[in-house]
């Protein structure tokens, strides 16, 4: 290679460096992606309250509800298992929940999930897309609590339109039914006077096609087999439980048993008359 190569080749040379300096500043500027669940400490740190959907992420028309864990302290999870080892057990009995979209409100009802210690949900139907706010509320410890979560690009995600996952058609979802129409008869219109001539052929007339729908009983139906499908699991464990304490119920009995048998064994063996005390009986001296 000659000088004049060489010395190019070193003007190059801070250009190289410039590129993933770049890159990096454009990667900061990128907008970041909503996070899945929204995590806040509440009472002091004493609790820790991680919020979001169910499902993730969370369409029009589907069923899905809140996702919610309790935890003493900060939420700590097993790598292993994937349980929180810090949960709350038990706070459906003292912690309520709501969802909001506007100005409507419906409250909800918090069910433990399984073999997930800390972990509940509650389920509903997202009938329309935008931002929801959840409510979660009551007492931990002794202590009462009023918190509000709600969608945004920070927190947790918002529901998309039934549109964005229907194909090949996209019949997207019903609105809410309008008002009903006014029942007063309105006055007659006076009509011009007939005139002679040819007779008229009206027009057809075209109705329109009306829109589909999705069927009002679906969402009900998701919503009662969800949870069906909860409290059939709820089921299970109680039904485990129950065995277990049979099995060690039955183990006890016969224990019992035996020892009963051994010490009716020796109170007969102790009972059963010797040389000594037989030979007073009939009067004999004992044979040697």
């Amino acid at each position: 290679m000659s000088i004049q190569d060489t010395s190019r080749a070193r003007g190059r040379r801070p250009w190289v460096w410039l590129a993933p300096i770049l890159a990096g500043v454009l990667l900061c500027w990128a907008p970041a992606p909503a996070a899945a669940h929204e995590t806040r400490e509440i009472l002091g740190a004493k609790y820790t309250l991680r919020i979001g959907f169910a499902e993730e992420p969370a369409y029009q028309g589907l069923l899905n509800g809140i996702s919610l864990a309790i935890c003493t302290g900060k939420c700590v999870t097993d790598p292993a298992t994937g349980v929180l080892t810090t949960g709350v057990v038990g706070a459906f009995e003292t912690v309520k929940a709501e969802v909001s979209y506007g100005n409507q409100t419906m409250a909800l009802a918090l069910m433990a999930v399984p073999r997930q210690p800390g972990h509940y949900v509650a389920r509903f139907v997202p009938t329309r897309a935008g931002d929801y706010t959840f409510r979660i509320y009551g007492e931990l410890g002794g202590e009462r609590f009023d918190e509000r979560f709600t969608s945004s690009p920070t927190t947790f995600d918002s529901v998309q339109p039934a549109t964005a996952i229907q194909f090949p058609d996209k019949l997207g979802y019903p609105p809410a039914a309008p008002a009903a129409a006014s029942t007063a008869t309105a006055a007659p219109r006076p009509t011009a006077p007939a005139t002679v001539g040819p007779p008229v052929t009206p027009a057809p007339v075209v109705m329109p096609t009306p829109a589909p729908t999705i069927p009002v009983g679906l969402a009900e139906f998701q919503v009662l087999r969800a949870q069906l499908r909860d409290q059939q699991q709820q089921l299970e464990a109680v039904t485990a439980s129950a065995a277990a304490a049979h099995t060690f119920a039955i183990g006890g009995l016969g224990a019992g048993a035996i020892g009963v048998g051994i010490a009716l064994l020796a109170l007969l063996r102790n009972r059963r008359p010797g040389p000594a005390q037989h030979a007073d009986e009939t009067g004999e001296a004992p044979t040697v």
